[in-house]
């Protein structure tokens, strides 16, 4: 069948997308995070370019992409390109009866990006040198990969970095439910790592709701993995002026009071986007809760979304994180963001964040202006 279809596409005149992209991101942040160690401002740019090809049956695309911080060659009259990479070199064919096979270098995304994202909010972003079959009949679909996700022996990886998993479930008009299931091992930290839950989704007229669960189990060296996560939200959108959103939220991610025993119980989000759920600041998560400290999280929140002029998207996130092995309190995060369609293919978004720790943790404010122009 695959050499009918390659026979069939040698046959055809092929068509040519372009993709571009140019991303200039203006950062700065108080630097009261530990991290910084004092306040940073800077200018962090994407740039890509590339295209793809269709020829029948086939696909191939392929994107190079430069991610830097202005100024970070030292001497402007010696470009070294230290950052330039393939970011995408792809090759889909599509099968028939709604199947489709994708390999190479490609981007991977499951529903929210809770535990698969493109990443799109880092400069980088995420992609998987993976192999990918899509399935679509009906009302049911799947999705499953397999990837190289750590550097290891080119002769026999064995379970030295691989990645395999899929999503699989129904869709109607209205409701979405699926099966989630992720296999991640990496034998330079002694890990193997099973997470497995369900994903679903309701619309009702003005009405939505989401709920998703995860278990995880595994090893990592002479500990044992056994970790929770439990999400859900629902929110009201009425259909009046200004198109408003207000959504109720709720994220718990198990924690793990003792981080010497042979038990690891904190849940980690494996290749998720963290930014799109923790709040925009970056603290939580990557430095506070989470599995970074083994506190784990409490996450309800409020979110307001509103569009009082065409082209324009006001967002406002009201943030509380509590340890889950204690409840105590982490610390409050108030996020405002504003995106504004210049014209087709061009936006220009702000925002700040504020976070305000507990235990007279000093408040930390970050802030962002970004251009980005993308065409394809």
């Amino acid at each position: 069948m695959i050499l009918s279809l390659l026979m069939t596409a040698a046959a055809e005149e092929p068509t040519f997308t372009p993709e571009v992209q140019v991303r200039p991101r203006f950062e700065a942040d108080t630097g009261e995070d530990g991290a910084a160690g004092g306040e940073r401002f800077f200018v962090v740019q994407r740039s890509r370019l590339g295209g793809r090809a269709v020829l029948g049956p086939v696909t191939v695309r392929a994107v190079l992409q430069d991610s830097r911080v202005w100024g970070s060659e030292a001497d402007p009259g010696k470009v070294t390109a230290e950052d330039l990479d393939l970011r995408i070199a792809s090759a889909k064919l599509t099968l028939g009866d709604g199947a489709a096979l994708t390999i190479g270098r490609q981007e991977i995304r499951w529903h929210e990006q809770r535990l698969i994202a493109i990443a799109n909010w880092q400069p980088v972003g995420r992609v998987f040198d993976a192999a990918l079959l899509d399935i679509e009949q009906g009302a049911f679909h799947l999705q499953y990969f397999g990837a190289i996700t750590a550097e290891g022996d080119a002769d026999a990886y064995e379970e030295e970095g691989l990645s395999t998993g899929g999503v699989a479930g129904l869709e109607g008009e209205s409701t979405l439910l699926d099966a989630i299931y992720l296999y991640d091992a990496d034998g330079n930290l002694g890990r193997t790592r099973h997470t497995a839950g369900v994903y679903a989704t309701i619309e009702q007229g003005i009405f939505a709701a989401r709920v998703e669960g995860y278990l995880q189990r595994g090893s990592i060296d002479d500990a044992t993995i056994s970790t929770a996560m439990l999400a859900v939200n629902a929110s009201v959108a009425p259909a009046v002026a200004g198109k408003p959103k207000i959504t109720l939220w709720y994220d718990y991610l198990s924690g793990d009071d003792d981080l010497t025993d042979d038990q690891d119980t904190a849940f980690v989000m494996v290749y998720g986007a963290k930014h799109k759920f923790m709040g925009i600041a970056d603290i939580v998560y990557y430095q506070l809760g989470g599995p970074t400290d083994g506190q784990g999280l409490h996450n309800p929140a409020l979110k307001l979304k509103l569009a009082p002029a065409d082209g324009l998207v006001l967002h406002l996130d009201a943030h509380t994180f509590l340890a889950a092995t204690d409840t105590a309190a982490i610390g409050n995060e108030v996020d405002l963001k504003a995106v504004y369609a210049l014209t087709d293919g061009v936006k220009l978004s702000a925002g700040s964040g504020v976070f305000l720790g507990a235990n007279d943790r000093p408040a930390d404010l970050f802030s962002w202006l970004t251009l980005d122009a993308k065409f394809n």
